[in-house]
């Protein structure tokens, strides 16, 4: 069978194509195949949203709660489970203390208030129309119920977004106790549940991937850890400022600012906002100013000071990246896509640089068996050491970096992943 002369070899076809041409379709199929598998993934973590947001839930707790349980399995002498179920059960008992404790407040708050909420209105109106502002009563109106139909329209997004979790009570407490068992395991056993994982690479790869996770994990470490204080810091001065101003809802006040300050630049907005409207609502417009200036000034110290010298030196990423993160986050998962979006984006950040600098280590290949009738000279131990006590240190901790599967040698004892 022979070729039709009219036809050109490959080769000419290729050259006929300029180069740049080629290079982006190269990329282009590339991102395109990336981009489905991408939304498949993001579709089957779709049908299973309580799981998902338990483990990622379990993946923050185990990192906040790691130096506890490595204090007290190390200074105490506890065991690794028990360690890590007394500090579960005691941040639990700690978080559900403060929520009975905020709801009694609110509630003290709202009974011995002078004003309810209907007359609170009242005067807010009141003071829109009679205030600097002198707006129209049709025009008050009318923007109070633009607020009120954008927040019915936009209220699933706003409290679910992709992840629809905690539908019903059922839900919440399914998720709650399975964050609660993940986590004891993250705690536990997480360097053997890590070895696990990884085992199903390569060899010549399972360095450079341990590698990636144990920078990620050690970013994704110092970005809770500075952010727990970044919250604790603005929830202070915003419940300080509260009580000042002799409001029954400064505890409240605090401890929203606190849970929203775990999003950055942007959470502190919002908690501080509702901390506003609720003072100009049962307290007036002067106190209300003086909060706004109190939010104003936390929003400012985080922005210009703790985020770039705590935060900065903690993930090495830049604001605007982090508006843009949280941002997207949002958009696209609600809550909690906006929750999550800059841990992920630390972790993804520094194990991918971690990645791209680590050689692949190939496996050695084993010595040739001498012969049995030729005498087997005296050899000098082999240079390199079995994964076990007698390793060296290395990233993975005192038994080295993780290049078996499950089955390696030394055992797993859940001292470094993921416990911070």
């Amino acid at each position: 069978m022979t070729t039709s002369p009219s036809a050109p070899p490959p080769t000419a076809i290729d050259e006929a194509v300029p180069r740049a041409l080629r290079i982006a379709a190269a990329w282009g199929w590339r991102l395109i195949v990336l981009t489905v598998v991408g939304y498949g993934v993001s579709w089957v973590l779709r049908q299973v949203p309580i799981l998902v947001t338990a483990t990622m839930v379990a993946l923050l707790l185990a990192v906040l709660l790691g130096p506890l349980v490595a204090w007290l399995h190390r200074r105490a002498r506890l065991h690794r489970g028990l360690a890590a179920v007394i500090s579960v059960l005691l941040t639990a008992a700690i978080a559900g203390g403060l929520l009975a404790l905020v709801g009694q407040r609110i509630a003290s708050g709202v009974t011995h208030s002078h004003l309810d909420f209907s007359g609170s209105v009242l005067n807010f109106q009141t003071w829109l129309s009679q205030g600097p502002l002198h707006l129209r009563p049709g025009q008050i109106d009318r923007v109070l119920l633009e607020i009120q139909n954008w927040f019915s329209q936009h209220t699933t997004n706003l409290t679910q977004g992709a992840f629809r979790v905690g539908s019903s009570a059922i839900d919440t407490i399914v998720g709650t106790f399975l964050c609660l068992i993940t986590t004891i395991m993250f705690l536990a056993d997480g360097r053997r549940i890590w070895t696990f994982l990884i085992g199903g690479f390569p060899l010549g790869s399972r360095v450079r991937i341990d590698a990636a996770f144990r920078s990620g994990w050690r970013s994704l470490s110092a970005y809770m850890h500075t952010q727990l204080l970044v919250a604790a810091l603005d929830a202070v001065l915003v419940g300080t400022g509260a009580a000042i101003l002799g409001s029954p809802f400064a505890m409240a006040m605090a401890i929203l600012v606190f849970i929203t300050a775990f999003v950055p630049v942007i959470g502190v907005v919002f908690g501080g906002g509702v901390a506003i409207i609720t003072i100009l609502l049962f307290q007036g417009w002067v106190p209300a100013l003086v909060m706004l200036a109190i939010v104003t000034g936390v929003q400012q110290l985080e922005s210009h000071v703790l985020q770039p010298f705590l935060m900065g030196r903690a993930v090495a990423l830049h604001p605007l990246a982090v508006i843009f993160t949280v941002t997207a986050g949002s958009m696209m998962f609600g809550v909690v896509g906006a929750l999550f979006a800059v841990p992920t984006l630390a972790m993804a950040n520094a194990g991918i640089r971690t990645y791209a600098k680590v050689a692949t280590r190939r496996p050695t290949v084993p010595p040739t068996e001498p012969s049995p009738t030729a005498p087997s000279p005296a050899t000098p131990p082999s240079p390199t050491t079995p994964p076990g006590d007698d390793a060296p240190d290395g990233p993975g901790g005192p038994s080295g970096p993780v290049t078996g599967g499950p089955d390696a040698d030394g055992p797993a004892t859940g001292d470094d992943l993921p416990t911070g």
